[in-house]
């Protein structure tokens, strides 16, 4: 590593070129998590209300995206998907469906995307379900789940 040698007030400052590369990077990496990075990002929100008792099964399967899921006082499942494209395309949003099989002791969402397409979108849900539920296979392949105030 190159190590330069600068004079500054009358003392001696030693700085390498690597450590002000990697300064460089993480500065301009920075301003480019910004909003105006986010411009072009274009979103849908799937918003839905199914009934299920207590005690019922509730499953989810996600792609790309967390995935929270929170318990209720009440006898119904809340599914809240929002789909978001970085690439700014509205077709690749709209291909991603949110597909919902209700019944009064199960439900159960699975996001689906079209083969060769929709790479670019991610959906987050936030689910809120009956405090007593059977949490079936609740999961996303890249992405997060959280689960809170469930008993089941």
């Amino acid at each position: 590593m190159k190590i330069r040698n600068a004079q500054r007030a009358g003392h001696q400052v030693k700085f390498s070129v690597g450590k002000l590369c990697l300064a460089a990077i993480a500065i301009f990496g920075f301003a480019a998590c910004t909003p105006a990075a986010f411009a072009n990002a274009r979103t849908s929100i799937y918003r839905q209300v199914y009934p299920l008792s207590s005690g019922g099964k509730f499953t989810l399967e996600n792609v790309n995206g967390s995935v929270h899921v929170d318990g209720w006082d009440r006898e119904e499942v809340e599914v809240q998907a929002i789909k978001t494209s970085t690439d700014g395309d509205d077709d690749e949003v709209e291909k991603v469906t949110i597909e919902v099989n209700a019944h009064p002791m199960e439900v159960a969402v699975h996001t689906r995307y079209p083969h060769g397409g929709g790479g670019e979108v991610a959906v987050e849900y936030r689910v809120r379900v009956p405090y007593r539920v059977l949490l079936g296979d609740v999961q996303t392949v890249n992405g997060s789940v959280s689960v809170r105030g469930v008993a089941g």
